[in-house]
């Protein structure tokens, strides 16, 4: 059944809202006010509090709409006809080397979005996502040094880019593709015998 008229303008309120804030957010972190989330929706502040009431439950929606967003951008990189471990990693790597601008965003504004928490529900959201992530990595079959480089110099990449820009079309391709290359070898990149991996790794 199609929504009412009614019920879409809600939505589409609801949608400027939450990408108002996920902006503001993305700049400064949680030292935004409801009356500049509004300003930048184009709504009331009245608008804000009717779909959010509370600050917190705002809070939790933004930073679920920026987790989830970046989570899908992150999976429309995904190549599932790949046969050799490291799916998730080279789709985390395309996503982050230039393949997606929101979630190059993303990391560029890490510092920002890490202090929307506090609350225990927030606290609570970031842990659960951290935690998916790490299920993911782990179980997409690369070793944890492999796996710890790889994401880790992706994020870099998407940090640098989109705080500082990068003119030069050649670097990002040459990122990717070395990140990539590293993705094709799931052992580790020093014997273990030198380098032992932590538990937690």
């Amino acid at each position: 059944m199609e929504p009412k008229p009614r019920e879409r303008n809600a939505e589409r309120t609801r949608a400027k809202i939450l990408l108002a804030a996920t902006d503001l957010m993305a700049q400064r972190g949680s030292a935004v006010s409801i009356a500049e989330i509004a300003e930048i929706a184009g709504v009331t502040k009245g608008g804000v509090t009717h779909h959010f009431p509370t600050r917190d439950g705002l809070l939790l929606a933004t930073l679920t709409e920026a987790l989830d967003n970046f989570r899908q951008s992150v999976e429309a990189h995904l190549d599932i006809t790949e046969n050799i471990p490291g799916k998730m990693h080279r789709a985390y790597i395309r996503a982050l080397c230039g393949g997606s601008p929101d979630a190059m965003r993303f990391f560029a504004s890490f510092a920002s979005w890490s202090t929307v928490s506090g609350t225990p529900e927030l606290d609570a959201k970031i842990e659960a996502d951290s935690e998916v992530w790490t299920k993911a990595f782990a179980a997409d079959g690369l070793h944890p040094e492999r796996s710890m480089v790889t994401t880790r110099a992706a994020e870099s990449v998407a940090a640098t880019l989109a705080l500082v820009g990068i003119p030069d079309s050649e670097y990002i391709v040459w990122a990717r593709t070395v990140l990539l290359e590293m993705t094709m070898t799931p052992g580790p990149l020093v014997p273990e015998a030198q380098i032992t991996p932590p538990a937690s790794a």
